[in-house]
Order: C-alpha cells, then sequence, then structure tokens
C-alpha cells in the first residue's frame, strides 16, 4: 500500500475544490472570468508541480479533499491517493502542506508544518489571489506561481517560524485568555494528535 510507504514521508495537498465547490455555483465569482479552460490548466500546472516537488523532496503528494466539493473527478489530480474526511491525520503526520487558500491551512499552523503556498494565473476567481497574499503576509510562507518558472531550492524546516505560527495561533485560532477561559478546546485537540 503506498499511502503506507509514504506515511511519515508525505506532502498534503489540501483541496479548494477549484471548479466543483458549492459557492462557485451560489456566488457572484461564477461570473469573474470563470473558465472550464482555465480551470483544466490549472489542474495540469498543478499536477506538473506536485510531480517536481515528489521528486526534489523524494516523496509524494497525497490530496485532501475538500469536504464540499460537489463532485471529484480522479483524473484532475492524475490518480494519485486522494482521502476523503483525513485532512487532520495527514496534516498531523506530513512533513510540509500545499495550498492556495484552505482554511484547513489552521491544521499546519497547530502542527508547526511548513505550508507552501501556491497561486496561478488560471485560478478562476479574483478573490483568490487576494486570500493567498493574506496567509502570505501572516505566515510568511513560501509563495511559488505555478504558471511561471518556480525555484524549488527552499529548506522545508520551518523551526525559525514557531514565533509567526504562535501569533497566528492565538491571533486567528484560539483565545489565549487564561483567566475567562482556562482551558482550550485546541489545546485537547493538540494533544490528541502529537
Amino acid at each position: 500500500n503506498l499511502l503506507k510507504i509514504v506515511e511519515e514521508n508525505l506532502i498534503v495537498y489540501l483541496d479548494c475544490g477549484v471548479g466543483s465547490h458549492p459557492d462557485e455555483v451560489l456566488s457572484s465569482w461564477r461570473y469573474q472570468n470563470l473558465s472550464q479552460i482555465k480551470i483544466k490548466k490549472f489542474y495540469e500546472e498543478l499536477n506538473t508541480f506536485f510531480l517536481d516537488i515528489e521528486k526534489k523532496q523524494n516523496t509524494k503528494v497525497i490530496i485532501a479533499t475538500h469536504p464540499r466539493r460537489s463532485f471529484f473527478d480522479h483524473k484532475a489530480f492524475k490518480n494519485r491517493i486522494i482521502k476523503n474526511s483525513k485532512t487532520v491525520d495527514l496534516v498531523a503526520r506530513s512533513k510540509c502542506v500545499i495550498s492556495t487558500h484552505s482554511t484547513s491551512m489552521q491544521y499546519a499552523v497547530i502542527f508547526k508544518k511548513p505550508i507552501i503556498l501556491i497561486t496561478s494565473k488560471n485560478l478562476p476567481f479574483f478573490s483568490m489571489y487576494s486570500d493567498i497574499h493574506k496567509w502570505k503576509k501572516h505566515l510568511e510562507c513560501k509563495l511559488i506561481n505555478i504558471s511561471k518558472n518556480y525555484d524549488l531550492e527552499f529548506n522545508l524546516n520551518y523551526k525559525g517560524f514557531d514565533r509567526l505560527y504562535d501569533r497566528f495561533f492565538q491571533r486567528y485560532v484560539c483565545n489565549m485568555d487564561k483567566k475567562n477561559y482556562p482551558k482550550s478546546i485546541w489545546e485537547d485537540f493538540i494533544s490528541e494528535y502529537k
């Protein structure tokens, strides 16, 4: 089983459901340059990037699917290992996390995993770019434009980023007011997975 082989050396892609997220149908995003051609090109770029990073890091990329995807085309991810409802477990065991703008990146912050943000000229919604750059600003993550020539020469040792992750955790994930909230639900959560 390939998943067993890569269990402790995996890279997780946090899927945002591009092209099949229910919000795309319900919001005005649908009319912001939505194109099936762009979505197809995005997935082609994404898979090329996965192959490159797998080769460079000597590991496999596993897909943690977005829970609200309206459908899933395995061909979009070139028949990679795809896991539904396993995001927390995958992130906890991963060596690195890749995403565009998934809120599940908070798990990477909690478990202090390196985050690689990706962008592309083929992302179909303008608002995604803003979200990606907000994550970059707060966490100072590596940002790679997969539509351009990119450099994979970087260190996945994020120990120097503990301060940024801790600050993000305190600001956005957990209220650290010990006087009024003596124990955080996140403390139990973290101890469960460590």
